[in-house]
């Protein structure tokens, strides 16, 4: 009877397969093997790393094994695979602090922003989110402006599929969160495409509220609330004030709604009974953010003569309004805007 089974010796592991170094040797052997030649082995190190950047000290050893500047050309590299990979790749090492440190060291934003042309709509979503992520600190704006993100951007929200245009749309209104991000955005007629996309009755809700959020933020701005006006930004927005559209539309519309009427020209241009009972409407639904932008688009309005009368022969609406004032009956802040949007519609020369 055999106690003991011979085998032959183990066969050599196929080249493209990855073998992990372990301790300290274990980052920069996957940088070094990704910025190699073969192919196959560059494929499978970027979906080991697709794996791996859920871990952030994978994310800081590799971005100090330079990373970065490997993935960042890879963006453009002829394969569709490492393009896809490299990109998915990018776009979580933007989510983590170490990972975003390292691309604006590396002044990568010029090389990754190239990935915004590619033919596959997965890369160009990779793409974005990396921006994305990039464009939530002051640096990362900085150096978006510098790459020109916001025209690209621009162009993007204007022939991009529907489902890429909420992420181009939540960037820019990052990026105008800077001076040269705002000018940058406006010299690209976002506010233009911003008024188009809410009038593109084929567009879904997720686009629509982006679109509205990305104006209102870019009308604080007194020239971009001019070209808004100009290009009938105020129509666009009232056509979205109905019983139809849903809440999140309504509380990016109402945002828009009070930077525009803080104007002599946007309080003309709401000058509608039917505008003006669809707006205070919107006071009536149960959400603290919308009654509050309601609250502080009435005191535009009602500062406009024409206006005060249509508001006061609203009685049910007057009747609430006093009953949101009066304290103790809602949220401190509510009642103090209850009480200004009141003194306004009943003010008197």
């Amino acid at each position: 009877m055999e106690l003991h089974e011979n085998k032959g010796n183990p066969g050599e592991l196929p080249s493209s397969r990855i073998v992990q170094a372990f301790g300290l040797r274990k980052c920069p052997k996957l940088v070094e093997q990704l910025a190699g030649e073969d192919l196959e082995v560059r494929v499978n190190v970027l979906a080991v790393l697709c794996e791996e950047f859920n871990n952030p000290y994978t994310i800081q050893g590799c971005a100090q094994a330079g990373v970065v500047r490997v993935l960042s050309s890879m963006v453009s590299d002829p394969d569709y695979v490492t393009r896809e990979r490299s990109s998915k790749a990018l776009a979580l090492l933007a989510e983590d602090a170490n990972g975003l440190a390292a691309i604006l060291a590396d002044d990568a934003v010029v090389e990754i922003l190239n990935g915004v042309k590619d033919p596959s709509e997965t890369v160009r979503r990779n793409i974005y989110d990396c921006i994305h992520h990039i464009s939530r600190t002051r640096a990362g704006i900085e150096a978006c402006v510098i790459a020109g993100v916001a025209s690209s951007f621009a162009e993007g929200a204007k022939r991009e599929v529907e489902s890429l245009k909420p992420r181009i749309l939540q960037s820019l209104h990052n990026m105008a969160a800077s001076i040269d991000g705002l000018n940058q955005a406006l010299n690209a007629g976002s506010v233009e495409i911003c008024i188009a996309l809410l009038n593109d009755e084929t567009l879904g809700t997720e686009t629509k509220s982006a679109a509205a959020k990305t104006l209102g933020f870019l009308c604080f701005d007194e020239e971009a609330k001019i070209a808004a006006l100009e290009k009938q930004g105020v129509q666009a927005l009232l056509k979205l004030c109905t019983e139809e559209t849903l809440l999140e539309v309504k509380i990016q519309v109402s945002l828009a709604l009070m930077a525009i009427t803080s104007t002599d020209e946007g309080k003309r241009q709401l000058n509608d009974p039917a505008a003006i009972k669809n707006i205070s409407n919107m006071l009536y639904l149960d959400n603290k953010t919308l009654r509050l932008n309601i609250l502080k688009v009435i005191s535009n309005m009602a500062v406009f003569p024409p206006i005060r009368p249509i508001l006061l022969e609203d009685a049910p609406f007057i009747q609430f309004l006093k009953k949101m004032a009066i304290a103790g009956s809602s949220d401190a802040v509510l009642e103090k805007h209850a009480g200004l949007a009141l003194a306004a519609v009943n003010w008197t020369p």
